[in-house]
């Protein structure tokens, strides 16, 4: 729920007010109002023990539909501000104070002792009621009320945070109080409330046995962002005993080099090349983990862990075998802290860094109050393209290489031709969507879309001159060539997690650390590709040419003595080079990198590598004095959402384009500098907006950006043109128009010299292929007759007058500009069930249904084709099923093999 709405809502001019109301008129509870999910987790267990203590029963949820639902947790957003009118539809504002379902409108106003209460606007109306009553927020034109944008604000967002975070709120007449948030939904303005019952006893247990009081001072940002770690959604747990770790220090590698800084100099930022001292913390965040414990993921490189303070990604380690074969038998010979008495208990190495509990309390105090089951939130995994074989770019990593309109085509070539084989070859199409018909006609109904065509694709060939086989062709297509302009292009590689001088910890852990690299400066140790060659990485968010990473693959039998890895994990060197900052501020914690031989690419990043010096962050985290305060949990709270990490990204994406413009157009790199050193402020920027959910910067981010925009993009005749590609990449509503110099909510487009320019003239090629084709009915390729007297054309027209209602109600969601996507995709998804449900109860035979799918097709209803087909599909009768496979004929299918005439993106295949 928004906080406006629970605002709003608490505060009517009723005495029996429930507070938020969820329930229907005839007291249902109305679970469409349920969007937000509570994922199993470390947490989510305790907080039902609590309950089960507090409440004594076992309905902390109930399950409806097949689904699990609580309204013991709350995610409020803080979205919208209360003004003295509210629009609480699409076209109906209601006086704060007063609820839109005690009101009758009449003519579109409801007047109550001359005082406007609710209008509703852009209605037709026959009588229009004076001015001096409608206000100075409201007039009447043309026939309609309309309302003007000067409607009084009466209660900021902040405002409202402040509220809710001191009093609570009321919802079904429970009392919510504040419970916490996460990193990511601090950064989105979100956080949790919870039932006030449980909140005393849910937050003792999140404290893990520290003593925080009511204005205690406190690192505020750090606890609330710790506090918050067992929320995490986990997909397993595995349990560590206090005897089996073993805590060694971290170690700070310092070093000379020469970067480009950013400081804080006079309360501004401040970039410049310099010579600086740089410090890595070689094993941030990781841990190594002997692979006993990994249990079922033993064939995993690491496993994401968290427990209460304790958040580590954990590479699996031959740990045992380590202290066997260096003659470790006994505990005293180990260089750390651990509480084990015999050498075979010490299963996990890791570091103060790891364990956020040391920033309150003791290292033994944690280990007193360690609950030994740990949430396992993730592990690596391959990416979905052809078995793991590919990754996809992003359009930040293609626009800060320097690439010219011939190399771009030549990148693109692939892609292309994929497309094209997409478009002329229904073998491709098949493999693209992963049409497995073994697993759709097992006599069940169909599940969804993409089960739908997989069934159809599997049947016969003839499928491939229906309507539906060349819609679906069109869409994949469309789908594809967006993607690619977003700068989603199809290379060899992975996303690979990073694990930092992994044989140096464990020297470490033993004692023999001496500072040196065993990997060596300027080289990594990946399985997934071949050794001895330099490989392209790049981290998001990635945003200048000096966070391209150019590395060289080395092989390290030691590593591979050592350490399970898979090839979606990447060793790397962080000592005595500046990697750590290049990836713009990654640690070990689970940070992965996008990782590719492609030549194109790779020309590219070597290519004047060394003229781009790394942007360097040397912001430090601003000493606050904070206590545990509501007021301070607020201004916290309220710094922290205010994320502009959006615009920092974009902005240094179009500063880009602005440098590789003028270069490419003969300006030098000499002359470029002073460009070249903002975006590398925006890229520490960026960092710093990344960091403020757990540490605070004296740093007025707004103020830089403003700056920053002004000097490049403003002049004395208004704005100046973007690079066309950010039309693509912006997340705007509003459908853009395209021309040579095409204008969209005041700012002007232009084609850059740039790569990602380059890339969007180049997609928007058409792609070659006979376009046409003869269009079949779906039922020509299924071997049955209908019976024209066994057709229920009654039941026929009251299913087609059905989904049309429905489709009307999904586009009017889709329409309300006042609620987010994620809340108009709830309702569209809500209002598609219950059309799925109605259609559940319907008896359709054969007959029938082969005379709707004769219908779907015709021209009368075209508006209504897509969901007409799903829904009957859907809802296929098990005997509709058996048609589908006794229609079924031998179809060819593509391959993965190695021996394959047929090759994409360097992977080969056969038809079979």
């Amino acid at each position: 729920m928004d906080a406006k709405d629970v605002f709003i809502a608490n505060h009517y001019n009723t005495p029996d007010s429930v507070g938020y109301n969820i329930r229907y008129r005839n007291g249902d509870i109305n679970y469409r109002k349920f969007i937000n999910t509570l994922p199993h987790s470390k947490e989510l267990p305790k907080i039902i023990e609590v309950y089960k203590k507090v409440f004594r029963n076992n309905r902390f949820s109930c399950t409806v539909n097949g689904k699990e639902y609580t309204q013991k947790v709350i995610n409020i957003t803080f979205n919208y501000s209360n003004k003295e009118y509210n629009r609480i539809t699409a076209n109906i504002y209601v006086k704060f104070g007063y609820r839109l379902d005690e009101l009758t409108l009449q003519d579109c106003v409801c007047v109550k002792d001359g005082e406007l209460l609710a209008i509703q606007t852009d209605t037709p109306t026959e009588f229009p009621i004076h001015k001096d009553v409608l206000g100075k927020y409201f007039y009447y034109d043309d026939g309609m009320y309309k309302a003007k944008n000067n409607i009084k604000v009466l209660h900021s967002v902040g405002d409202l945070r402040a509220d809710l975070y001191a009093n609570g709120f009321v919802c079904d007449g429970v009392k919510y109080v504040r419970y916490k948030r996460s990193n990511g939904s601090s950064r989105l303005g979100k956080c949790l409330f919870i039932d006030e019952n449980l909140y005393r006893g849910i937050f003792n247990w999140s404290k893990c046995g520290l003593t925080i009081k009511q204005g205690q001072e406190i690192d505020l940002p750090a606890f609330e962002s710790y506090t918050a770690l067992p929320l995490s959604s986990t997909i397993a747990s595995l349990y560590i005993q206090p005897e089996n770790i073993l805590l060694v220090d971290d170690y700070e590698d310092v070093f000379t080099d020469r970067v480009m800084t950013t400081r804080i100099d006079e309360g501004v930022l401040k970039t410049q090349p310099e010579e600086v001292q740089i410090c890595n913390s070689i094993w941030d965040g990781q841990s190594l983990m002997d692979v006993s414990l990994f249990g079922e993921y033993q064939h995993k490189g690491f496993l994401l862990l968290r427990n209460r303070f304790f958040k580590s990604a954990c590479f699996n380690t031959n740990l045992q075998r380590w202290f066997a074969d260096n003659g470790i038998t006994d505990v005293s010979q180990l260089n750390g802290y651990t509480r084990a008495k015999y050498i075979q208990d010490v299963k996990l190495v890791t570091t103060p860094s790891s364990i956020k509990y040391l920033k309150f309390g003791t290292f033994d105090a944690w280990l007193d109050n360690l609950d030994t089951e740990f949430g396992i939130v993730k592990y690596e995994k391959p990416t979905h393209i052809m078995d793991g074989k590919l990754v996809q770019t992003h359009y930040q990593l293609l626009n800060t290489l320097q690439l010219s309109q011939e190399d771009m085509e030549e990148f693109l070539k692939p892609s292309k031709d994929y497309l094209k084989a997409l478009k002329t070859d229904e073998t491709v199409l098949r493999y693209h969507i992963k049409a497995q018909t073994n697993n759709t006609l097992t006599g069940e109904a169909i599940a969804s879309k993409n089960d739908l065509v997989y069934t159809l694709l599997g049947i016969n060939d003839k499928f491939c001159d229906t309507k539906l086989y060349y819609d679906t062709v069109r869409e994949t297509i469309r789908s594809y060539k967006n993607n690619m302009k977003r700068g989603h292009i199809s290379v060899a590689g992975n996303y690979s997690t990073l694990v930092g001088n992994p044989y140096e910890m464990l020297l470490q852990s033993i004692g023999k650390f001496d500072g040196t690299s065993h990997l060596g400066i300027g080289n990594i140790h990946s399985k997934r590709f071949a050794y001895n060659q330099k490989l392209l990485g790049s981290r998001s968010p990635h945003c200048c040419t000096g966070n391209v990473w150019v590395a060289y693959n080395k092989e390290c039998p030691e590593i591979d003595t050592y350490f399970n890895f898979t090839k979606e994990i990447l060793c790397i060197n962080s000592i005595g080079e500046n990697v750590l900052q290049r990836l713009n501020g990654c640690d070990f914690d689970s940070d992965s990198v996008l990782i590719t031989d492609n030549p194109i690419l790779l020309k590219a990043a070597i290519k004047n590598y060394d003229e781009w010096l790394v942007p360097t962050n040397m912001v430090e985290a601003k000493k606050i004095k904070r206590h545990y305060t509501v007021n301070d949990l607020t201004d916290l709270d309220i710094k922290t959402s205010e994320n502009k990490i959006g615009e920092i990204i974009n902005l240094a994406q179009v500063l880009t384009s602005i440098m590789w413009d003028n270069i490419n157009n003969g300006a030098s790199f000499e002359s470029v500098q002073p460009i070249y050193t903002d975006i590398c402020q925006l890229s520490v920027m960026s960092n710093i907006e990344i960091d403020k959910a757990k540490k605070e910067f004296d740093v007025q981010m707004t103020k830089e950006l403003e700056r920053l925009t002004t000097k490049y993009l403003k002049d004395e005749n208004g704005s100046k043109s973007l690079p066309e590609f950010m039309l693509e990449v912006s997340k705007q509503k509003a459908n853009h128009k395209r021309h040579k110099h095409c204008t969209s909510q005041n700012k002007t487009y232009r084609c850059y010299d740039t790569s990602m320019d380059y890339l969007e003239k180049s997609v928007r090629k058409r792609i070659v292929g006979n376009d046409k084709h003869p269009m079949l009915p779906l039922t020509s390729f299924i071997d049955f007759k209908p019976h024209s007297s066994h057709i229920n054309k009654e039941q026929a027209d009251e299913f087609i007058y059905t989904v049309r209602k429905k489709q009307s109600e999904i586009n009017a969601v889709w329409l309300k500009e006042e609620s987010s996507n994620i809340e108009n995709h709830e309702q569209a998804e809500q209002i598609y069930q219950d059309l799925l449900t109605y259609v559940s109860y319907k008896r359709i035979g054969l007959s029938t249904m082969s005379y709707l799918l004769h219908e779907a097709e015709k021209p009368t209803n075209k508006d209504i084709y897509r969901l007409l087909i799903k829904i009957l599909f859907y809802s296929l009768p098990k005997d509709f099923l058996y048609l589908l496979r006794k229609s079924k004929t031998p179809v060819q299918k593509l391959k993965m093999c190695e021996q394959g005439d047929i090759e994409f993106f360097g992977v080969r295949f056969k038809k079979a």
